[in-house]
């Protein structure tokens, strides 16, 4: 099992096979189980009462996916749907990417789910998600610049080479030093 918070609102949690086995889940399908919307709802509470999510409705959503060798719920406050927006920067060399991620406002890095890092070609592909709308995101001028295209962002990943799945931390941090 593995639990990502994905938004202050927002959490996804993954089970396998395995773990759904031996906590007598029986998911299939898009419709929430009566056994998993239980589950999900004691782990609410308990990333709610740790403080690493927040929900302000009594009503909370769940959502499920298949995945190969399991499936991914996500959970989230009612009250309002959190607003995903995924978005891809490309750079000609490491430099324009070290200097992108060193002008990400710390008001967007909150609300950054999760970051990806390609290599394709001579070039660098920055998979971004942010827990906010395209709107809000392009209210920061150093934002602007990026392509909102999902076939896009597949494609990087599909002929892209991985380096790194924390790139933003990873980049900020080499910067301190």
């Amino acid at each position: 099992m593995k639990i990502s918070i994905i938004a202050p609102e927002c959490a996804k949690i993954y089970l396998s096979n395995d773990d759904m086995k031996r906590l007598d889940i029986n998911q299939s399908g898009d419709t929430v189980c009566d056994e998993l919307m239980l589950f999900v709802t004691g782990i609410a509470a308990f990333l709610t009462e740790l403080g690493l999510i927040e929900l302000n409705s009594s009503e909370l959503t769940c959502s499920v996916s298949e995945v190969f060798d399991g499936i991914v719920a996500q959970i989230g406050d009612g009250g309002e749907k959190a607003e995903r927006t995924l978005v891809l920067y490309t750079f000609a060399d490491s430099g324009e990417l070290c200097a992108f991620c060193d002008c990400i406002p710390i008001t967007l890095l909150e609300k950054l789910g999760s970051s990806e890092l390609y290599k394709v070609g001579t070039s660098y592909c920055l998979i971004l998600e942010f827990g906010c709308s395209q709107t809000s995101l392009l209210s920061y001028k150093s934002m602007h610049g990026g392509s909102f295209d999902r076939v896009a962002v597949q494609k990087a990943r599909e002929y892209g080479e991985l380096i790194s799945r924390t790139p933003i931390k990873t980049i900020r941090e080499l910067k301190d030093l």
